[in-house]
């Protein structure tokens, strides 16, 4: 009872805090800004999730768990030892309060106001609903049991086992540094869940703290429907989880409390005092008069000296206390710990190059840096309070300024030695994985520039924070008040670097190019932010607490020193310098370039559709042949292209004008077609219209001409231009020409952006399957079909360029290197233009000419690229049609681009995907082999079969290529891996249908779904070959091929390809296919029980039961059942085929078996004992649940375990 009275009494006292009220304030703004602004995805789903469905709602209050913990230290320490920082801790232990009841009090006094802080998120979350200027789309039925259930049932036991671990740290330790190192013991499990998640999602959930682990576990699979109306409960990852982090908070709390006693806290205070010894005290009388000439003289020499000497001592108590070195454990290892977490897609290692470790580790370094931002310069200023010294030390003949600034170089320093030290693990990370080309400049560069100046800037916003503060504790809120007025001026478009307190401009890293020459931003703009912290340093230092706690509007009087004309004058030069570094960045940024906000954006796009969308449905010419004469300047980052263009009327009217819309980063001239006049000309979307005198008839073709020039001038505001480099140049031929008439993808897409501005909803972007002109228009461009091509590229002497097509000749001019590419026949509009200085392999398969163009340090994979390249060609060649090409190249892309493309015979591959991947061990998926044989067969799907704009076109192109490569990666590696490789496909498949806000469609109507015609186009198609077998599917794709290949009048659809699998595989098949393209099927497969005897002869009688279902879903996630009318394998093993290590020789018995809906019993007799029983074992069909597919096979009458 004395325990609630004084819980109670704790509450009423933070009650009356301006501080709890403000981190209501505080939270309740993090509410009301961060739910409509957070991407549901960081959880595990998409913009199919409403911003307050249960889903969503839940998933912001773990999010707000995250950031709550860091607020906790100094707020748990507030109430825990605000007793003994008063001195007020030996009268009140004196009293009849017990050590428990005065433990548990405080604490859960500090709990419930904790809890009432952060009901200002909730709140915030609830009021963001009915403010409109949101996305209303995403908003739907409120319901105020999600917010309850989100608060009480998660949010709180999270809170409350987070204040149980850091108070029990703060307790047994004794001092709140310890309380900071248990926040990044806390991380460092948070980050341990991420790194196990692809490894094990169980064990990922139970070792995050947080709980957001567990709660993206349970409804990783969850639809839309799902995610919007099912309430949160406690599924087995969260009990799980729970459980284990109550025991462990119950075993620190139970610790904590046997190690307080009233007296251990005395006793603490008694071994840090000093007691004089009286006696020792002898008068001294002085004969002599002062010698005055012997006093000190207060020189400049003599403050650097203090200044020196105070940082000394401040180094010292930070380097050499304890709390300081766990603290830096702790940051080694949470660095380490995420450096081999660094892959490529499908869980690839990599090689550790410097420029992965650099994005490693500075994504997890500003976690470190900013604890000791928020809370180290609290403890640094305040050292001397903290120990009761402060007026002793106020006393002493030190000038303010000296003190202030030996607090911010001691920060500088603890700053720089924690950068420093991340470097040297990245570095030391490097060395022991054998990698020894550690670019140290290009660590120290980045690491000066993006880590520690930016943390130097804060540091001197935090000082000036903790210097106006009448409190640490409120000083400690001066970096996160100036998170939230950040994120807030960013809502409200205000993104400029100029305004970004202490930001950066990206400088992207390449191997490929100079590591500086992106540097150019961040060089000024971290010299403006550097004049402007010195400004707020200096302002810290005038307005410097001496002696007792003056009132902060008090110490405004001080400003009044600025009336001295040195201080005058270099406050004066520091703003100066700051406005003339801001005019040349804004100079480079808004007038060299081109700046514009989100909303200018959107401004921008919509005055483009209100000018131009009325000539949308004009009827325009159609490119037939494409020569360009592009001459690239790697060195000065400059281009100028000729292009020609042969233009054909396909329509059955005149044309009378021609609209050309050229990419408004080039500066165009000499426009020149037959018979065209220039009628008008829009400068700032670089937007013509032509003239047609005589106008162009029906078949007529004419020849369009026109230069463009482009240059790279100064610097911009954000991500640079990175088309021509020093080396790794690379151009798309839509970089370079116009699109013939209007754009419809410049268009606002979307819904509640085009609802604000009044404009009605925009029509599909790709028509449905069965509208009658679903088969007119190309999925690449609206104004070409096939086209002839060739290119001339001239370059710097020492690289080469490359282009679409043959090389028919190369040649050198002075300085300048110059190649001709003509490409073998017509093709879709897909040309790149590359140049480097590449280190190239040549061979030839069956005639064609191979080439492997890359950078010199990337050669680990090339061996097993083109042996990829030589299996595809073969297979494909002989599976579905001759290769059309003379030659096929691979070129490796600058590390600025994250994609693989397959264009006309030449491939831009990224080296994420697979130039710098480490060599596949036995059981992994070897993914420069997949990928380059996905590319490969490309040249058939793609660009064989040119697919249309409609519904249903990616999987004639994407799906259909990655079936492809899975039989090349199935003859290579065998069906093993491939199995492993479609539970991979089939896990994201399930996981991306809850992130779909258009809903999901069925494999024959996808639209752009990568998680569907990627993901379970996959397993669709290897299920489909599993039932007809190899040669129907791939008899079936030849006479795809036979029949559409170029064709573009019509252009195929995916209803052809169903239309000719059905026609190969029989009526028989018709369901089947109808359930794997057609609809959205679904299984449920399950083993209850499996049991085994062994029979007089020496065999084995196995006894499966099973249960069995199917159901069909709508775009949503809604479920209705359906009738199971396919045979289904089954199998028993050896091992599980979900061990790495399975083979084929653990296949005891494996067959389809015709079942039924729900249960029934399978019985089988074989030779071997087996180990495991399983229905659909290799989960080829689709399986929300496949984990309990399987289980182990007990001994006849036993209870079988799972797996």
């Amino acid at each position: 009872m004395l325990g609630v009275r004084v819980a109670l009494f704790e509450i009423r006292y933070l009650l009356r805090l301006p501080r709890t009220y403000f981190l209501f304030v505080l939270f309740f703004c993090l509410g009301f800004l961060f739910s409509p602004m957070l991407d549901p995805q960081v959880f595990g789903a998409g913009g199919a999730a409403n911003i307050n469905s249960p889903f969503f709602v839940t998933a912001i209050h773990l999010a707000c768990g995250f950031i709550a913990v860091l607020f906790m230290p100094p707020y748990m320490s507030a109430s825990l030892r605000r007793d003994i920082d008063c001195q007020f801790d030996e009268i009140l232990f004196s009293t009849h309060v017990s050590e428990g009841a005065y433990l548990t009090g405080r604490f859960f006094g500090a709990y419930v106001s904790l809890m009432l802080v952060l009901s200002g998120a909730t709140l915030g979350m609830l009021f963001s609903n009915f403010w409109l200027v949101w996305t209303p789309a995403s908003v739907g039925e409120t319901h105020i049991a999600y917010y309850a259930t989100a608060y009480f049932l998660f949010s709180a036991p999270t809170i409350l086992i987070l204040a149980a671990l850091i108070s029990s740290a703060l307790v047994v330790f004794g001092s709140s540094i310890y309380a900071y190192a248990g926040v990044v013991v806390l991380l460092i499990c948070s980050a341990l869940g991420s790194i196990t998640r692809g490894v094990s999602g169980a064990i990922a959930s139970t070792i995050d703290p947080f709980l957001i682990a567990a709660f993206t576990e349970q409804t990783r699979y969850w639809t839309p429907v799902e995610l919007n109306s099912t309430a949160i409960s406690y599924g087995a990852p969260v009990l799980q989880n729970r459980l284990l982090w109550i025991a462990i908070a119950a075993a620190l709390a139970l610790l904590a409390r046997r190690s307080f006693s009233f007296r251990s806290t005395a006793a603490r205070r008694a071994s840090r005092k000093t007691i004089p010894n009286p006696g020792a005290a002898t008068p001294v009388a002085f004969s002599e008069p002062l010698d005055r000439s012997a006093a000190p003289r207060w020189t400049a020499s003599t403050a650097a000296h203090q200044f020196l000497k105070l940082v000394a001592l401040e180094l010292k108590a930070i380097f050499f206390g304890r709390p300081f070195l766990v603290f830096l454990v702790l940051s080694v290892i949470l660095i380490y710990l995420l450096l081999p977490n660094v892959r490529s897609i499908y869980g690839a290692a990599v090689f550790p190059l410097t420029r992965l470790m650099i994005e490693s580790v500075f994504g997890v370094l500003p976690l470190p840096l900013a604890i000791v931002l928020v809370y180290g310069t609290g403890e640094i200023v305040w050292r001397e309070r903290s120990f009761r010294v402060d007026e002793i030390v106020d006393s002493m003949p030190v000038p303010s300024w000296v003190l202030a600034l030996s607090k911010f170089a001691s920060l500088t320093v603890v700053l720089a030695s924690i950068v420093i030290l991340a470097i040297a693990i990245a570095a030391g990370f490097q060395l022991s994985s054998g990698y020894s080309d550690l670019q140290l400049g290009t660590y120290i560069a980045r690491g000066f520039f993006f880590m520690f100046l930016p943390a130097v800037f804060f540091g001197g916003l935090a000082l000036l924070g903790q210097a106006l503060a009448a409190g640490k504790f409120l000083g400690v809120l001066t970096i996160p008040l100036y998170a939230l007025v950040a994120f807030g001026l960013g809502v409200l478009g205000y993104n400029h670097p100029l305004s970004r307190f202490g930001s950066t401009i990206p400088a992207p890293l390449s191997e490929m190019s100079e590591s500086d020459q992106f540097m150019t931003a961040t060089y000024w703009l971290s010299l403006y932010w550097a004049f402007v912290t010195a400004l707020l340093v200096l302002l810290a230092c005038v307005l410097w607490n001496r002696g007792t706690r003056t009132p902060w509007r008090h110490r405004l009087l001080r400003l009044k020193v600025f009336s001295n004309p040195m201080l005058a004058a270099s406050a004066g030069a520091l703003g100066l310098l700051a406005v003339a570094t801001a005019s040349y960045v804004y100079y480079n940024t808004n007038v060299l370039n081109r700046y514009v906000t989100p909303e200018g954006i959107e401004l921008r796009r919509l005055s483009y559709e209100r000018e131009f969308r009325q000539y949308e449905n004009l009827p325009r010419p159609r490119v037939t042949g494409i020569n360009v004469s592009l001459d690239l300047y790697p060195d000065q980052a400059r281009l100028s292209a000729q292009t020609s263009l042969t233009l054909e009327n396909p329509t059955a009217e005149d044309l009378s004008e021609i609209h050309l819309d050229f990419p408004d980063v080039l500066e165009v001239s000499n426009v020149d077609l037959e018979g065209a006049i220039l009628r008008s000309r829009d400068e700032g979307f670089a937007y013509d219209i032509l003239a047609l005198d005589p106008p162009m008839r029906p078949g007529e073709t004419r020849s369009l001409s026109f230069d463009v020039s482009f240059r790279r001038r100064g610097f911009q505001a954000g991500a640079p231009n990175v088309g021509v480099v020093d080396n790794g140049s690379y151009l798309r031929y839509s970089d370079l020409a116009p699109h013939l008439g209007y754009n419809a993808d410049y268009a606002l897409s979307d819904v509640n952006v085009r609802t604000k501005y009044g404009l009605a909803p925009l029509p599909p972007a790709r028509r449905r399957l069965d509208e009658p002109d679903a088969t007119v228009i190309g999925d690449i461009a609206q104004d070409s079909d096939l086209v002839r091509f060739s290119a001339t590229i001239s370059t710097a002497f020492d690289q080469i360029a490359v282009s679409a097509g043959t090389l028919e000749r190369d040649w050198q001019v002075g300085d300048r290197r110059f190649f001709r590419y003509v490409l073998d026949g017509p093709s879709k509009v897909s040309f790149p233009f590359l140049s480097g200085r590449y280190r190239v392999v040549d061979t030839n398969v069956d005639g064609i000419a191979i080439q492997i163009l890359y950078h010199p340090s990337h050669s680990a994979n090339i061996d097993r690229m083109r042996e990829s390249i030589e299996d595809s060609l073969r297979y494909f060649s002989n599976a579905f049609g001759p290769y059309q090409f003379r030659q096929l190249r691979i070129v490796e892309l600058p590390a600025y681009y994250d994609f693989v493309q397959s264009n006309a015979g030449t491939i831009a591959y990224a080296p994420g995907f697979g130039f710098i991947t480490k060599p596949a061990r036995a059981g992994e998926i070897d993914v420069p082999y997949y990928v380059t044989a996905h590319e490969v067969a490309h040249q058939w799907w793609g660009h064989q079969i040119v697919t249309n704009n409609s519904q249903g076109d990616l999987l004639l192109s994407e799906t259909l290529a990655q079936y492809s490569a899975l039989l090349v990666m199935e003859r290579k590696y065998g069906k093993d891996l491939v199995r492993q490789f479609l539970k991979a496909e089939l896990d994201l498949y399930l996981r991306g249908r809850g992130g779909d806000e258009r809903g999901e469609l069925p494999l024959i109507r996808v639209e752009d779904q990568s998680y569907i015609y990627y993901r379970k186009g996959a397993v669709v198609m290897y299920a489909l070959r599993d039932y007809l077998g190899e040669d129907i599917v791939n008899s079936a794709l030849r006479k795809l091929v036979d029949s559409y290949a170029y064709r573009t009048t019509p252009y195929p659809t995916s209803r052809n390809l169903i239309e000719i699998l059905q026609a190969e595989a029989g009526p028989q098949y018709d369901a089947l296919i109808a359930d794997l393209f057609e609809r959205i099927t679904l299984y449920d497969f399950r083993v209850r029980t499996a049991s085994a005897e062994e029979l007089p002869e020496g065999r084995f009688r196995t006894t499966i039961d099973i249960s069995a279902a199917k159901y069909y879903a709508d775009a949503t996630g809604q479920e209705v059942d359906a009738r199971l009318d396919i045979p289904v394998d089954i199998g028993l093993f050896l091992r599980s085929p979900a061990d790495s290590r399975f083979t084929a020789d653990d296949v005891v018995w494996l067959d389809k078996q015709g079942i039924l809906d729900g249960d029934s019993t399978v019985e089988v007799i074989v030779d071997r004992m087996p180990a495991f029983a399983g229905i659909d074992p290799y989960n080829k069909l689709i399986d929300r649940n496949s984990d309990d597919n399987l289980l182990r096979v007990g001994v006849r009458g036993a209870t079988s375990q799972g797996r």
